[in-house]
């Protein structure tokens, strides 16, 4: 009777001693990497809904950014994302990056003081 695989086939083959046949199900990786992006980001909310984590927390973290003589401050709003301008397919036919623009809304504050001049 001839053999059903060949040498390297014969090689690959595994015998399994486990107890247990599946312990869990894995989850599909690719997935858990979109939806913590997706997390991250938080563009399904608009900006005042958005939680203090993810890329809001940072800018939050990281703003007000004030001036060293106390005249000026930038506080942070919100941001917004933009809809790519192309779609995957037209992006990977061009062999460009799958990308949208980010707007950061910001305030500029200003305490300028005003001298006194006597004439």
């Amino acid at each position: 009777m001839p053999n059903k695989y060949s040498f390297a086939e014969k090689k690959r083959i595994r015998n399994s001693f486990e107890k247990i046949s599946s312990v869990m199900d894995f989850p599909d990786i690719l997935e858990v990497q979109t939806n913590s992006y997706k997390e991250f980001l938080q563009s399904h909310l608009s900006p005042d809904e958005r939680q203090k984590q993810g890329l809001h927390g940072v800018f939050h973290s990281i703003f007000p950014i004030i001036s060293v003589s106390g005249n000026a401050k930038i506080e942070y709003l919100g941001y917004e994302l933009d809809e790519p301008e192309f779609d995957v397919s037209e992006c990977i036919a061009r062999g460009t990056t799958y990308e949208s623009t980010m707007r950061i809304i910001c305030r500029f504050l200003s305490w300028i003081k005003l001298l006194e001049r006597k004439f």
